[in-house]
């Protein structure tokens, strides 16, 4: 973005300089201006991701899990949505799978695991995985339940976006500023995407249920068995699954049927 940025300047500059027929040499001196002054964002930029990685690394399971239960603590609605967050963990295996949550008021997958061994070879299992866990793309992820607060149509939403949560916890906020006091707010936002960013994406995160993040326009799938509409289980960022394609889509959606519940469909989207 920010080199779109700059090149769009450049471009808005030459015109400028054509117009007033302004020597090239001026060019040149302006143009080594605005690039020095994006390499020096830049630099600013990646020590600030780094710093904010490291801290999250160096969290102890106690705060992280602290964090999260601070979270779900913020709404008394049942819950029926979830994403997967860090651990500082080891997976207890190489297996991809994704450990749906048990108590997801009225998913018909609630207890059930998705394994992934590949974006061509998804397969839905009733029970939970065999150690309880959640593994991708060798991270030790454990679910997190989405909180619901109540719109101004009088309507509960689930939220998913950080400054939602923040909003509604002095603790939450110092909870983080103990793992990273210079950039609580963007602590939280690496921590609920699974990238190495700081911004919070959703199209980064492992969601259970609820809306997906969709990086086009949505799309939706029927069962191949019956006909019907299928509902939305699991999205996934492409990076966190193996795949034999090129280049990774940018999330995979899945999709099943509740009268065929092991029926798995799948969308790929790139932005």
């Amino acid at each position: 973005m920010r080199v779109v940025v700059v090149i769009g300047l450049a471009i808005v500059l030459m015109a400028v300089l054509n117009a007033f027929d302004v020597s090239w040499v001026v060019f040149a001196i302006v143009a080594s201006a605005l690039g020095g002054a994006f390499a020096i964002g830049l630099v600013r930029f990646n020590l600030k991701r780094m710093h904010i990685k490291r801290a999250a690394e160096a969290a102890s399971d106690e705060a992280l899990d602290a964090v999260w239960r601070e979270i779900e603590s913020l709404s008394d609605e049942p819950p029926t949505a979830a994403i997967l967050v860090r651990t500082n963990g080891t997976p207890h295996s190489d297996a991809s799978a994704i450990s749906i949550p048990s108590d997801l008021r009225g998913f018909p997958w609630a207890g059930w695991t998705l394994h992934c061994a590949s974006e061509e070879q998804l397969e839905l299992r009733k029970g939970a995985a065999p150690d309880g866990c959640s593994g991708l793309a060798g991270l030790q992820l454990r679910s997190l339940l989405i909180p619901r607060f109540k719109t101004k149509s009088g309507k509960f939403r689930n939220a998913y976006a950080p400054s939602k949560y923040l909003q509604r916890s002095r603790l939450l906020r110092g909870q983080l500023a103990g793992i990273c006091e210079r950039y609580p707010e963007e602590l939280l936002g690496h921590l609920l995407s699974l990238t190495d960013t700081f911004e919070f994406d959703a199209l980064r995160q492992v969601r259970i249920s609820g809306s997906p993040g969709w990086a086009q326009t949505a799309a939706f799938r029927s069962c191949p068995t019956c006909g019907r509409k299928a509902q939305f289980v699991v999205q996934i960022p492409g990076e966190l699954l193996p795949s034999r394609r090129r280049s990774r889509p940018d999330a995979c959606y899945v999709y099943s049927c509740r009268h065929h519940p092991t029926e798995v469909e799948l969308v790929v989207q790139y932005t």
